[in-house]
């Protein structure tokens, strides 16, 4: 339990109070979990929405806002981030300076955007695969591990060196079992590959957005975790398009 308090402490701004922090192998088993929260917080607001007759639009703007306030923008903020510093002419260190740079730039501000209108393309066209959301937000959960697994942490310190790099093995492949039940019983329930396929795209954008950071900074930061659960969540939810 406290392994699990302690994981849903570091991805949201409950005001849970963790005295210590468990071995980073008890502790990221459990992001998967945390990710079922956020996807059952969204799912439940569809429901709701639904249920009160709100239009698809303010039911879309629920999906956008609510994990945004549970975990204080910070994701999104990592998100911004890091395209700031991947997008600059700069070198590997200056980058890392520009990222760790309260302010944000023309690059960040714009990737943010983009991001933003991409959710509000597609979170219309997925209203009826509740699943399929849910499932997003424990991928998106689950690649915060897969890309911090035998990763390199690119400066001498910073918030996120206990968890890059960190990663036990045994953690990693449990995370990515939890997963793989999850997308084989949602195959096998909806009798559609879909949730196989949102697991192959969101293990790809992980491995791409780590070649990229290692290419652009020599390593991962919490900017670039931060980032690539931002664009798992949408990468995943894609698959699960209803083209109209």
């Amino acid at each position: 339990m406290k392994a699990f308090l302690a994981a849903l402490s570091l991805l949201t701004i409950l005001p849970l109070r963790v005295k210590e922090i468990p071995p980073v192998g008890r502790l990221v088993v459990f992001f998967p979990l945390v990710g079922a929260l956020y996807g059952g917080l969204v799912v439940g607001w569809v429901v709701l929405g639904d249920l009160v007759k709100l239009s698809s639009m303010v039911i879309v703007w629920g999906m956008m806002a609510l994990p945004l306030f549970v975990n204080g923008f910070l994701h999104f903020d990592g998100w911004c981030d890091t395209w700031d510093g991947f997008l600059a002419l700069a070198s590997r260190q200056k980058r890392l300076e520009i990222m760790k740079d309260s302010r944000v730039g023309v690059f960040g501000l714009s990737l943010g955007i983009l991001l933003l209108l991409l959710r509000y393309s597609v979170y219309p066209l997925v209203l009826s695969h509740l699943l399929g959301i849910g499932f997003s937000w424990v991928l998106s959960r689950s690649a915060m591990v897969w890309i911090a697994y035998r990763a390199s942490y690119p400066r001498e310190k910073g918030t996120a060196a206990f968890l890059v790099g960190q990663v036990p093995s045994w953690a990693f492949w449990g995370v990515g079992l939890q997963v793989l039940l999850i997308a084989l019983g949602f195959t096998w329930g909806l009798r559609s590959v879909r949730p196989l396929f949102s697991l192959v795209v969101s293990f790809l954008g992980t491995w791409g957005m780590r070649r990229l950071s290692y290419r652009k900074i020599g390593g991962i930061t919490g900017d670039v975790i931060g980032a690539t659960a931002e664009l798992v969540e949408i990468l995943s939810l894609c698959v699960w398009m209803d083209w109209v």
